[in-house]
């Protein structure tokens, strides 16, 4: 009766470790990556002064990332932040990040998120009557970006000598405007309806900024990605960067 009891023991021991072991398994199969996302664009410069992180752009990564059955945070903050973030962290998405020839082979480009458009803006000193492109392009003018952003790319493009673009770290479209409005520099580009929004909670700005006509850019905005864990990587059916 001894010997059967221990063996009967023995059985029911086997059989709680191999359940244990195939719960561990099986929780381990079915644990969700988890990402950061960072965001630096307008809708995130809205929420850093206290609005709610809201929009198109903010909806259809969340959409796209729920299905992919990835669990994640976002965050929104400064651009420079954010991108330098994305540089220097693995499994940190960043949105939204325009495709450019200088970034295209660095990325990973994961969804297509917005399109947007850019316009060079000047002081309401800057006749644009008076604008010519020769003046742009000997460095009469200074312009003024947020380091490593697309507004920095389209001054160059537009003509601005890169001495005359001032890149600034960690600044808000509304710190921008103030130091275009008090002569630090005096053009920008940016999108028209958005300095327009930002400029109407400072009173002293109000008509201070004058879109300069055919100076428009657009860019394509993507969710992208620097460097992806193998894991994130298989989950979001992308190939892993070396």
């Amino acid at each position: 009766m001894g010997d059967v009891l221990r063996v009967f023991l023995y059985a029911l021991t086997a059989s709680a470790i191999l359940a244990s072991t195939s719960m561990a398994d099986e929780a381990k199969e079915t644990k969700r990556p988890f990402v950061r996302v960072v965001t630096g664009g307008y809708e995130a410069m809205r929420a850093v002064h206290g609005a709610k992180l809201e929009g198109q752009q903010v909806d259809t990564v969340r959409a796209y990332l729920d299905a992919k059955g990835v669990d994640y945070t976002i965050t929104p903050m400064a651009w420079s932040r954010a991108y330098n973030l994305a540089l220097s962290s693995d499994d940190v998405i960043i949105y939204p990040l325009t495709k450019t020839p200088e970034r295209e082979d660095n990325f990973k480009w994961l969804l297509h998120v917005h399109r947007q458009s850019y316009t060079l803006i000047g002081h309401k000193k800057i006749d644009p009557l008076e604008l010519s492109k020769s003046d742009i392009l000997s460095g009469k003018y200074l312009s003024l970006c947020e380091a490593n952003s697309v507004n920095c790319h389209f001054l160059a493009k537009y003509g601005f000598p890169q001495s005359s673009i001032l890149r600034v770290h960690g600044v808000e479209l509304d710190k921008i405007l103030r130091l275009v409005s008090k002569g630090r520099a005096s053009f920008m580009m940016e999108e028209v309806e958005e300095v327009n929004r930002t400029a109407s909670r400072h009173p002293q700005m109000k008509g201070q900024f004058i879109p300069i006509k055919g100076t428009h850019f657009y860019a394509d905005d993507y969710l992208a990605a620097y460097h992806l864990k193998p894991e994130i990587a298989s989950r979001l059916k992308l190939t892993p960067n070396k």
